[in-house]
């Protein structure tokens, strides 16, 4: 079997060999490859790293406050719980894409590799990827 993206245009690695029409699978390609948004995870993460700050340090503030401590002290507890919940949300955040990083570069080495060494069944396995979306097999 042929290298699908042999002599390929630009156009083409971007779907430009299929038809542009309405309800085409083109159409349907395209709509699908917009579907993804990056602030669905953000915002995710933020909401959690919102309502777990603020439940901890709630936490932390009223135990203090609860000791019957001076009010400066509750305050500065309140401020050290606020900064030290920034900075590990802050760590953990930068940790996790590093890891989600290095898996996609691990994923994307061993695709390469596939495609240099079976590139026929990678072709085949697109191929599949791409029926499953609704493409017909002359097309895929």
């Amino acid at each position: 079997m042929r290298n699908p993206l042999a002599g390929a245009t630009a156009a083409d690695t971007e779907y430009g060999s299929i038809p542009r029409t309405a309800g085409s699978p083109r159409a349907t390609l395209l709509s699908i490859k917009n579907v993804h948004h990056p602030v669905e995870g953000s915002f995710k993460a933020a909401v959690f790293g919102f309502s777990d700050g603020l439940t901890t340090n709630l936490a932390l503030v009223l135990s203090v406050a609860c000791a019957q401590q001076p009010h400066s002290t509750v305050v500065l507890t309140g401020m050290a719980g606020l900064f030290a919940g920034a900075a590990s949300m802050a760590c953990g955040e930068w940790l996790s894409a590093q890891a989600e990083r290095e898996q996609h570069l691990e994923e994307l080495r061993t695709e390469e590799q596939h495609l240099a060494q079976i590139p026929d069944e990678e072709a085949s396995h697109m191929k599949g990827i791409l029926m499953e979306y609704g493409l017909s097999g002359g097309i895929a």
